[in-house]
């Protein structure tokens, strides 16, 4: 509408903190300088091996799609517990690491709480910090 003024929008400052992730570089990158024909890259959950065979053939499977996720993943918490014989409440499950480590940030960081962590570390973890203003 005329004559509004601009949604101003103030973010934490905590976020003026947060850096860019910086990924690992490339493989081709990294031939080129070494002089390498072949690399395998560990880092960033690759796997030089490629996909199984199952995943492969339950991705082709028909699935059921329509319907929501199970957040609580009662089946695997059910056969991950009996497998190392521990209660299905010591179990955490996320999608992927980054809601694992959120989760745990979220429960366990607040005011007047520090976090110590290796310089080399899931660059993760060090943001989940810094949006929690934390130490």
């Amino acid at each position: 509408m005329e004559g509004d003024e601009p949604l101003k929008i103030t973010l934490k400052q905590s976020m003026n903190e947060l850096t860019p992730y910086e990924p690992g570089r490339p493989i081709e990158a990294v031939k080129e300088q070494y002089g390498l024909t072949e690399v395998i890259k560990l880092a960033s959950n690759e796997n030089p091996y490629g996909v199984s065979e199952k995943v492969s053939e339950f991705l082709a499977a028909p699935k059921m799609t329509q319907i929501y996720p199970d957040g609580h993943a009662a089946t695997i918490r059910k056969a991950v517990s009996e497998h190392l014989q521990v209660g299905e409440d010591q179990l955490l499950f996320g999608a992927g690491s980054d809601e694992v480590i959120l989760f745990l940030c979220r429960a366990m960081l607040g005011s007047g709480t520090n976090s110590v962590m290796a310089t080399l570390h899931f660059h993760n973890i060090n943001t989940m910090r810094r949006l929690k203003a934390l130490k």
